[in-house]
């Protein structure tokens, strides 16, 4: 709490932190996304595999973020 004013909290850092990671990963994952769909109909299989590749990997560390922060939330109730 704010010695000043009693009622507010504290942020919470490692909230914050983690807030900031889910964020970055869920863009990356966006835009691993959309970079996959610009390039379906002109890529060759070899192509359309590394980006879909790269959606795979970028949705899996989007949920591990998530999965991190909502953990934070849980045990330290912020």
């Amino acid at each position: 709490m704010d010695a000043a004013n009693p009622t507010l909290v504290q942020p919470c850092e490692e909230k914050t932190k983690l807030v900031e990671e889910h964020h970055r990963a869920a863009l990356a994952y966006s835009r691993a996304l959309r970079a996959l769909n610009q390039q379906r109909k002109g890529s060759s299989a070899a192509e359309y595999q590394r980006l879909r590749k790269t959606v795979d990997d970028e949705a899996a560390n989007s949920e591990k973020a998530r999965l991190a922060l909502q953990h934070h939330q849980t045990e330290h109730r912020c």
